[in-house]
């Protein structure tokens, strides 16, 4: 009987390690994290079919840009490798701000289809909801690797799927230029009280933090900015990143960076 029971204990103690052992399994799944960074699509495209087309494509592409703007050349290199990638099949012509739409179109014009692709910046259809302002230029906010790692890992992208396709779009990520320089100014600013009764292109949420600091502000397109500064209708410009800006001359007609 002392065996028998000694038997009995240890079968129970056994099942009870099983079961524990089970538990503790099952609760470190639910844990469990999922990968960072994983990306799905192999798996989806292992149950995929690709065939090769034979008929080429030709669409139209426009953007608020003017030639002499870097944004241009970004939009003929995108249309550039496209064609490449497509083996010639899928053939974009860019067109420049103005000639088939004005500036300030480009969004209404790809959503109505009379251009097949738009490239340009958020934050010029905060009118039409602010959120666009989030995938735009966000006064004080994260940097270029942190923006990066919410839009593609914490959901940024999706929510930026579901904004556009509210009107007729799908939107694809062109790229993050970082942080922006701030403004070429003929005018000093070197405490809060300054920028009153000012005269700025910007937009964005920066346009209404400066208005509500009584700066009187004008989203105007890029390729207007130049001659805007030279002939005193704003004191004031903010548009890019250096790169973007230096090659527009802004510094050539300011006297401040603020």
């Amino acid at each position: 009987m002392k065996k028998l029971g000694l038997l009995a204990l240890a079968a129970l103690l056994a099942i009870g390690f099983t079961l524990g052992g089970v538990a503790a399994i099952q609760a470190a799944e639910a844990r469990k994290e999922v990968k960072f960074g994983e990306d799905k699509r192999h798996i989806d495209w292992k149950t995929k079919k690709v065939t090769t087309a034979k008929e080429t494509i030709n669409w139209r592409m426009t953007g608020p840009w003017t030639t002499g703007i870097l944004f241009y050349d970004f939009m003929e290199h995108f249309a550039d490798s496209v064609r490449a990638a497509s083996g010639g099949r899928l053939n974009i012509k860019v067109f420049p701000a103005g000639a088939l739409v004005p500036a300030m179109e480009t969004f209404d014009a790809v959503s109505k289809g009379v251009v097949q692709v738009g490239h340009s910046w958020p934050g010029y259809w905060k009118g039409k909801n602010e959120a666009f302002t989030a995938y735009a230029s966000v006064p004080f906010g994260v940097d270029t690797e942190a923006y990066n790692i919410w839009y593609y890992e914490r959901g940024g992208d999706k929510m930026m799927d579901e904004l556009y396709a509210r009107f007729n779009l799908k939107p694809f990520f062109g790229g993050n230029s970082g942080q922006e320089l701030g403004l070429h100014s003929n005018k000093a600013a070197t405490k809060m009280a300054d920028f009153k009764g000012m005269k700025v292109r910007t937009p964005g949420w920066y346009m209404d933090i400066l208005t509500r600091m009584g700066v009187s502000v004008t989203p105007l397109p890029g390729g207007e900015i130049y001659l805007a500064l030279e002939r005193g209708i704003i004191d004031a410009c903010e548009f890019s990143s250096p790169a973007v800006n230096l090659p527009l001359g802004f510094h050539e007609i300011t006297k401040y960076v603020i």
